[in-house]
């Protein structure tokens, strides 16, 4: 019996005795900077920020100011962007479908440019809450449901995204790969699981169900393949070590989009008002 306990006391003081302070040597590097832009029927809008170091302290926002930035188009748009006092930068350019796009940021002695094709703005023919079964799981899902493009054009592709506040409470993508018998491209964006008794949980939840009268704003975008290309890679980089696709020349991290809005609705979650869709 005596031996019987020694075992697991001895294995205790081995493990306090291997203890060992490790220090990393975070490698400082020079900084890269991140342009996230887009043009759409409402306008254009720019947000420019840089990396910062493992050991560097963050003091709040890191959008920088120190930048020039231009829009030009096919169709002969030209435009420079100001910045405004919350650090992002607009310019007064309605975005026209066909057109392409090219954004040239110029900041920290380097020149990035990008370039985005705005797609055609197809109709919308329904559009809200639904229950689904996603992989056998319950969910709230918000559909969005758009005519499909003519024959002639042989891709679709769409972005979409809910806010929470200010917050994005979840965005995806979609193509035109799957035509509905009515010729429409239906975007299903999980945005809530269905569970009992979401008052009880804590607000560490609240990435993953929403609750009754929160306030909600979705938005649903066609994009170019480009775009698309860029957003996959994104969504796989979340989940392997994998690089996302580089959109700007010059090392610039982010995207620039020429993107076509085809819906924007703030609602109110109202569980008890929502139904599985009929297909």
């Amino acid at each position: 019996m005596k031996k019987t306990f020694l075992i697991p006391v001895a294995l205790c003081l081995l493990l306090v005795s291997c203890e060992k302070e490790i220090h990393f040597d975070f490698k400082n590097v020079e900084p890269y900077t991140v342009i996230e832009a887009s043009v759409t029927q409402e306008g254009a809008r720019a947000r420019i920020s840089r990396t910062v170091n493992m050991t560097a302290a963050l003091d709040g926002s890191n959008y920088h100011t120190d930048a020039e930035i231009t829009l030009s188009g096919s169709d002969g748009t030209s435009a420079a962007f100001t910045a405004g006092e919350d650090g992002v930068f607009t310019a007064p350019v309605e975005g026209v479908s066909g057109v392409s796009y090219t954004l040239t940021v110029r900041t920290a002695g380097k020149v990035h440019t990008s370039t985005s094709t705005m797609p055609e703005i197809t109709q919308v023919t329904d559009a809200g809450f639904y229950i689904s079964n996603i992989l056998g799981v319950g969910m709230y899902t918000y559909d969005v449901e758009t005519m499909a493009a003519p024959a002639d054009v042989r891709e679709q592709f769409f972005f979409y995204r809910m806010f929470k506040g200010e917050k994005v409470q979840s965005w995806g993508i979609s193509d035109n790969r799957f035509i509905t018998e009515r010729g429409t491209v239906l975007m299903t964006m999980p945005c809530s699981l269905k569970i009992e008794g979401v008052d009880d949980l804590g607000e560490e939840a609240d990435d993953i169900v929403l609750r009754p009268g929160d306030e909600v704003t979705v938005e649903a975008y066609a994009i170019d393949k480009k775009t698309h290309a860029y957003l996959r890679s994104d969504q796989m980089t979340s989940r392997s070590r994998a690089n996302t696709l580089p959109d700007f020349t010059e090392g610039a991290l982010g995207y620039f989009s020429a993107r076509a809005l085809l819906h924007r609705e703030t609602v109110i979650f109202d569980p008890d008002n929502i139904h599985e869709k009929e297909y």
